[in-house]
């Protein structure tokens, strides 16, 4: 299960590389012909908007501002034509407000998109190094950041009314993804421990259903696949399972069969 809450956003400004995947420039447009002006008038830049501000070599130098057509505002540091240094940019869906440099985010920033809110380290445009991100219908990420996806270790708390169905995940995550070890708790009080492989328990874990029966052994792209010890309504022996369906229940640590069919009184599957 690949984390949607961290699909890539396209800012609404052709001149940023902010986020992976998004049609950008890699610079501001620079204005080497221009050789001098008043110091009152704005240069009308290539993409519509206008720039106010000292130049230097003819191009953008120094504390100065850009405002576009489309209600977009920069207003912040230059160093030789690109947004270098501290710098408040208002979106027409938020604003972007920390560090650039070459004309990208790099250093502490925060960023407001729509739903989406962004407070960390940025490195070349991407989030990269601590920080915490917050999508309202998703939920929230704390914890380490590499080229613009969450990797490290990291909680995640998923919104009751999101996709993700509330609840919450602490553990590894690898380019974006939960996988490694790591504990899920779900909203009706189920918890599971264990090994993730692209996003769902994979290898050895040990799942506590609501109604507290358990079960601890190998699970399979997400579900229960294999023989295992469990607890099934307060009753220790081990359970075999088969894509997440209870196959046969033996009571007790003994060799002789004592297998009963799955019935309605406990959990025989589970989804993430």
């Amino acid at each position: 299960m690949i984390l949607r809450f961290f699909q890539r956003l396209c800012l609404p400004l052709a001149i940023l590389t902010t986020l992976p995947g998004c049609k950008t420039f890699d610079r501001l447009p620079e204005f080497m012909n221009i050789k001098s002006r008043h110091a009152d008038d704005p240069v009308q830049l290539a993409d519509g908007g206008l720039y106010y501000g000292p130049l230097e070599e003819g191009v953008m130098h120094g504390t100065g501002e850009i405002r576009w057509p489309n209600n977009t505002h920069y207003e912040g540091q230059f160093n030789m034509g690109l947004m270098h240094g501290q710098g408040l940019l208002l979106l027409p869906c938020g604003f972007y407000e920390g560090n650039f440099r070459n004309g990208q985010f790099h250093g502490k920033g925060k960023l407001s998109c729509d739903d989406l809110y962004y407070e960390g380290r940025f490195v070349s445009g991407k989030p990269h190094g601590k920080g915490n991100l917050r999508k309202q219908d998703e939920g929230t990420y704390k914890g380490p950041f590499i080229s613009g996806q969450p990797h490290g270790h990291g909680v995640f708390q998923f919104s009751e009314d999101g996709v993700f169905g509330g609840g919450s995940y602490v553990g590894d995550f690898k380019k974006g993804v939960m996988q490694g070890n790591g504990v899920r708790q779900f909203t009706d009080g189920s918890l599971y421990k264990g090994s993730f492989k692209s996003g769902l328990p994979n290898g050895t874990g040990h799942i506590t259903w609501s109604n507290q029966d358990w079960y601890k052994g190998s699970f399979q792209l997400g579900v229960p696949n294999g023989t295992g010890n469990c607890s099934l309504s307060k009753q220790n022996g081990t359970c075999r399972f088969e894509n997440g369906v209870l196959l046969s229940f033996k009571a007790g640590t003994s060799s002789r069969e004592n297998v009963r069919s799955p019935n309605q009184n406990h959990p025989r599957e589970i989804s993430f």
